[in-house]
């Protein structure tokens, strides 16, 4: 995977060459996705180096869609390996910084999706995007319940219900190109 990734940021100066470097991680990535990890030291350690190397491919992507020549698929396919190798790497009792880092991730994966014109593509991003909001919402009325309304939860609130619309309209648009494909 790290080879991978190395290839692409040191190679990858064309759309062709990223391609086909892409292949080979989208098949490490779903491997890795499936994985059943511990809590060893090992695997610590090894989900460590996957997230940093998902963290430059996005960065990446984002370098090459905002200064380069790269098609909005193949922007959208390195968002979207990118965030399901984070996803991956991090479990379900990680900290709310997590959260909001991968659902970040997933509704710009989405969005990368939607303006390459292929909404069903959305989807997958879209579901984890509903997760993580799920769980920041969840986490955010215990901790209301425990400590009583603040300014920091009322902001953070604030932001999740911003992060919410968000995702809402995406969620919207995704549904409506798709039904207006179906019936044209």
């Amino acid at each position: 995977l790290e080879g991978l990734v190395r290839d692409i940021l040191e190679n990858g100066k064309t759309e062709g060459t990223i391609q086909t470097l892409l292949d080979p991680l989208q098949s490490c990535s779903k491997e890795l996705v499936s994985k059943e990890w511990t809590d060893s030291l090992e695997h610590k350690n090894f989900k460590m180096q996957v997230e940093q190397s998902a963290v430059e491919l996005w960065n990446l992507a984002v370098a090459k869609k905002t200064g380069g020549p790269l098609s909005g698929v193949l922007n959208a396919k390195l968002r979207q390996v990118s965030c399901q190798l984070v996803c991956a790497c991090n479990n379900h009792n990680a900290d709310d910084a997590v959260f909001k880092k991968q659902m970040m991730m997933a509704l710009k994966t989405a969005r990368a999706w939607l303006d390459a014109g292929n909404p069903s593509m959305a989807h997958d991003p879209l579901s984890i995007a509903s997760n993580c909001i799920q769980t920041l919402r969840t986490r955010l009325i215990k901790r209301t319940e425990i400590e009583g309304e603040n300014e920091l939860l009322s902001k953070q609130k604030s932001d999740l219900e911003k992060d919410f619309f968000k995702f809402t309209c995406y969620k919207a648009e995704s549904v409506s190109t798709i039904d207006t494909w179906i019936y044209s």
